[in-house]
């Protein structure tokens, strides 16, 4: 089965059952994404809901007057300091995934600790020794919040932060004094490991989710092939004989429309297919070209039919090449004569440069080709004039494109009466491209049938700075 037949019937199984499993695992991917992030967002949210409810019910346990009445580090441990952490320690046992429960005041725009349960907490945890902390302890860094909490007077949700024992993150409650000032700030911290292995679980079960997904998109995949697989068999089975003649006739089609575009300029080939039986144009506009291998037919004397022939070819194919590569029309060769035009699509206004360009890259080919098979015998002559033509086809089966006005028998004079190596120019196609390109005027030239007629070489293009 090839992938010609896929095409010629438009049944896929590979791409099909591919864009099955694609689209289910997509919209797999997409949907536990969502539910996963979900699941993230309302455990954080818990977590913070949970631990600044908990920082409010600390700093209810605060007696703002006897706290305010600690001012030195030689308080800690007083009888004092025990009355007023011992709520604060029940409070810190009753809730054991708490690590630190403290209260901080600010004073002289700095922030200090005062209360801290961590060495009176102990049992929760034997194997570590938390970090504790004295009254009038200097709190380095302060979490932003913290201090928000102290201006703003609510609570607060903290940032996390880690030290040698894991990875904590905190909530403060203000507590207030008769006149509503901030007395200080309790702070609460607990360990994110749990919260972590929450999240993770969700997260496993989203994953061994959507692994199940990808099982199940595999099976319809492999189902959509085999289904879609069938079809075309049958189809096949069907209709090889039909299938071969559109085979035939498509190909046929393509023979047809590549010769056409060879000998016909690519949108008058078209028109030809589109079934326009008389096709003429006029056109106020062109630039004609003729090329001309001026001794040839002498230097070739000597030459077998098949060498001439295979010289010639060499030749054109090169003018070829130039013309496909100048974006120009090739009408048709005349024995030893090239002829080019631009300018048949109306919107192309830049005809006359590229014509230019083309005849001094010949003139680089022709001396190239001289140089390397060291002969000098025959020489060019280029003719090139502006104007207007009527173009169209000729012929109902071998179809020919030409043009016919002043402007294409002006051109193929100017050869005629051009020198060696030149390109010979009317005045009317030096005009558009005088800017451009360097011409020296030749003056008045006879030129058969058609009188004195003022003409110009063109040398090269200007130099650009």
């Amino acid at each position: 089965m090839s992938r010609a037949d896929s095409e010629i019937f438009g049944v896929r199984p590979i791409r099909e059952a591919v864009f099955v499993w694609l689209l289910i695992v997509a919209a797999s991917l997409t949907a536990i994404t969502a539910i996963g992030f979900k699941a993230v967002d309302y455990e954080k949210a818990t977590i913070e809901n949970e631990l600044t409810y908990l920082a409010a019910v600390a700093s209810t346990l605060i007696n703002p007057i006897e706290h305010g009445k600690l001012n030195a580090a030689e308080d800690t441990g007083s009888a004092q300091y025990m009355r007023l952490i011992k709520p604060l320690v029940d409070f810190h046992l009753a809730v054991p995934e708490l690590f630190y429960v403290y209260t901080a005041i600010k004073r002289d725009d700095q922030y200090l600790f005062v209360l801290d349960t961590a060495q009176y907490v102990g049992a929760l945890r034997p194997d570590i020794s938390l970090i504790h902390t004295v009254v009038m302890e200097r709190y380095n860094d302060p979490d932003p919040k913290l201090v928000e909490a102290f201006a703003s007077g609510k609570p607060t949700i903290g940032g996390f932060f880690t030290d040698e024992y894991g990875t904590f993150k905190s909530a403060f409650a203000p507590f207030h004094n008769a006149d509503g000032s901030v007395a200080g700030v309790v702070g609460v911290d607990i360990d994110t490991g749990d919260h972590s292995a929450r999240i993770d679980a969700v997260i496993r079960l989203c994953v061994n989710g959507f692994l199940l997904l990808l099982v199940l998109a595999s099976l319809l995949g492999l189902i959509t092939y085999a289904v879609r697989k069938r079809t075309l068999h049958t189809l096949l089975d069907n209709s090889s004989e039909r299938r071969e003649q559109e085979a035939v006739i498509e190909q046929k089609r393509k023979e047809n429309d590549t010769l056409l575009i060879n000998i016909l300029p690519s949108h008058v080939a078209q028109r030809v297919k589109d079934g326009e039986k008389v096709i003429a144009d006029q056109f106020d506009r062109v630039t004609v070209m003729f090329i001309d291998l001026v001794g040839f037919t002498r230097f070739s004397s000597p030459f077998s039919p098949r060498e001439t022939v295979e010289f010639l070819n060499r030749i054109f194919s090169a003018l070829d090449n130039l013309t496909v590569a100048h974006r120009l029309e090739k009408i048709k060769t005349i024995g030893d004569s090239y002829m080019v035009v631009g300018g048949l699509d109306p919107l192309d206004t830049d005809h006359m440069r590229r014509v230019a360009s083309m005849a001094l890259d010949a003139l680089s080919v022709f001396d190239d080709l001289r140089k390397e098979l060291r002969i000098h015998e025959f020489s060019v002559q280029i003719g090139i004039d502006t104007g207007p033509v009527i173009a169209g086809v000729i012929g109902n089966f071998k179809f020919a494109y030409d043009l016919w006005g002043n402007t294409v028998n002006i051109a193929s004079l100017l050869q005629a009466s051009s020198q060696p190596d030149r390109i010979q120019c009317s005045a009317n196609f030096v005009k558009y491209i005088q800017s451009e390109f360097e011409f020296e005027d030749r003056g008045e030239v006879e030129l058969n049938r058609k009188g004195k007629m003022r003409t110009f070489f063109l040398n090269d293009a200007k130099k650009t700075l």
